[in-house]
């Protein structure tokens, strides 16, 4: 057991913790006399979390003889209600993640226990009798994020993906995440992704779950949406809009009109806070969709000095959208229902954009794709001067004629690494006649042009210039504070602080009794296949873009030993 960081036991200070509680795999199994092999995966990344303030909770570590059963998840049930009792563990923030068996454990547990776990976190486990209508409508409200392999055989994908179609059908509140690449072994990742503490951390046992998860409504649509809680409790209550409804005393609710429901649930006399997270069904109008844009780095002038003779555009924003409509206008036609739409032809175009439950959106502003060839271009940019900066940028400068016809709008900018071979870099305004280009390689000679652009066309490409970036040869900063973060009878985990560098650190070399072992571009490392109880002689170097070396870090000395927590 792992305490959180903040615990203070004498303290009056009303707090209440989660917990974790995780299952090991069948190879990390021991002995009545062994009470740390089970932290062998995991237990240094449980740890870390813990204390740097990401998961301020209790972390479980049980460990079986073999594989997991109902004694074993009793015995779980009564260390949570003696923690609840003594310890500050509330007893409605309470997940549950494990691999392989573990994940099987995972499952089992919260089908055992639904008035215990806010929510499952299984890694590379799924029985195809999950998809039964028993096992569902049991879990369907409850959090789920299940992780596959993509290259797992036990389970296979198809199983996962069975059971999450089910779950889904059901309407349940489930979330699946797939690795393509990755065979049994997908903790490693998981434990890495950015929401997997915050998963956890969100739910609670009171919070509700509407089927299917809609909670928006057109006008005149028929609201009737089922808001359901783990069976299993003690005791029900529901509010709307902070009034407690009369009858409302079990684990599901109907609701057919707008406004926030949230409830509490009960369990051995002790009541959940209100719901943490409450639903709010709401009718909405019909949105504007955002504006359209180019996507990637192209011009919106075709063709280009590129080759391009498209331009690809997409909608504005970060918002999620399940359908696309794309016009050209004056046409009635749809050209497109993909997210990125591919215009080959100078025009207007508009988009309709619908997010999930949304009603229909109304088109966007229209976007013009700009006739290169067009009739009233602005002249040709004279006299392109271009020198280098540094190892990674080279500036560029021109002149314009400001007594002209057809003003420019802006100046696009292209670049080469062979004298006639272009690729877009980027625009400026019409009022600025310099750009400096950075992030390029040291030592590189590149080759520049620039085309003036308007509403209506395209001038001619200026003179071409060159200009060559200088070479570098300062080494990167030595990288500091080379330390062991945990060990196992056969690895050592390390980490150290990032070093700088005046172009970029590109990547760190880490030797092992004074040959390189391995490389890496991360700032954090975990060596294995190491002979226990053998001393280790460790130290770091940080290498740029070209091949510069600094000087070897401290050195640490390690032995691969089994770690607690």
């Amino acid at each position: 057991m792992h305490f959180p960081k903040s615990y203070n036991p004498t303290a009056n200070d009303g707090k209440k913790y989660p917990m974790v509680v995780f299952f090991h795999g069948l190879g990390e199994t021991g002995t009545i006399y062994d009470n740390e092999y089970q932290l062998f995966h995991g237990g240094d990344v449980f740890q870390a979390a813990i204390n740097n303030g990401k998961f301020d909770g209790y972390a479980l570590y049980m460990q079986s003889q073999g594989f997991w059963g109902s004694g074993q998840y009793q015995y779980i049930t009564e260390i949570i209600d003696y923690m609840v009792a003594n310890n500050k563990l509330d007893p409605f923030w309470i997940s549950d993640n494990g691999l392989s068996a573990g994940g099987q454990a995972t499952w089992e547990m919260l089908l055992n226990y639904p008035n215990y776990i806010a929510s499952a976190l299984p890694m590379s486990s799924t029985s195809i009798g999950y998809k039964d209508s028993s096992v569902v409508n049991k879990v369907k409200f409850t959090p789920i994020w299940l992780f596959q392999g993509g290259k797992d055989g036990s389970p296979a994908p198809s199983t996962s993906q069975q059971v999450r179609d089910a779950m889904l059908a059901a309407g349940g509140n489930f979330t699946y995440k797939e690795y393509p690449t990755l065979g049994h072994n997908v903790w490693d990742s998981t434990w890495q992704l950015p929401d997997f503490w915050p998963f956890q951390l969100r739910a609670y046992s009171s919070n509700p779950w509407p089927l299917t998860g809609r909670t928006k409504f057109c006008p005149g649509d028929n609201i009737n949406v089922t808001l359901g809680l783990a069976p299993g409790f003690n005791a029900y209550q529901w509010r709307f809009n902070g009034s407690v409804i009369n009858g409302a005393t079990t684990n599901t609710i109907k609701v057919t009109q707008p406004g926030m429901y949230d409830a509490r649930v009960q369990r051995n006399g002790i009541w959940s806070d209100w719901s943490r997270v409450p639903v709010q069904i709401i009718v909405q109008a019909s949105t504007p969709t955002p504006p359209i844009q180019v996507a990637g780095l192209m011009s919106p002038v075709i063709p280009a000095p590129d080759g391009n003779t498209f331009v690809n555009l997409q909608v504005s924003g970060t918002g999620s959208y399940i359908s696309y409509t794309w016009k050209k206008v004056g046409s009635d036609s749809v050209y497109s229902t993909q997210p990125v739409f591919k215009a080959t032809q100078p025009g207007y175009y508009v988009l309709a954009a619908n997010q999930q439950f949304s009603c229909s959106s109304l088109f966007s502003d229209a976007f013009k794709v700009i006739d290169a060839k067009g009739p009233n271009a602005p002249n040709a940019v004279k006299g392109l001067l271009v020198n280098a900066l540094s190892n990674t940028q080279i500036q560029l400068g021109w002149s314009q004629t400001s007594q002209q016809a057809n003003m420019p709008t802006a100046f696009e900018i292209y670049r080469g690494t062979a004298s006639g071979a272009y690729s877009f870099v980027g625009q400026v305004s019409s009022s600025m006649t310099s750009y400096t280009d950075s992030g390029l390689a040291p030592k590189t000679k590149y080759f520049y042009v620039v085309r003036a652009v308007d509403s209506t066309g395209a001038a001619p490409l200026s003179n071409e210039k060159s200009a060559t970036t200088y070479f570098d040869t300062l080494a990167p900063s030595i990288p500091l504070n080379l330390r062991s973060t945990y060990t196992t009878p056969s690895t050592i985990s390390i980490a150290w602080d990032a070093s700088t560098d005046n172009v970029a650190v590109d990547r760190y070399a880490i030797y092992v009794n004074g040959t390189l072992s391995n490389i890496t571009k991360q700032t954090s490392f975990v060596l294995t296949g190491l002979v226990q109880n053998q001393p280790y002689a460790i130290f770091v170097k940080a290498v740029d873009g070209s091949n510069n070396y600094s000087s070897a870090s401290n050195q640490i000395s390690v032995q691969p030993i089994l770690g607690g927590l």
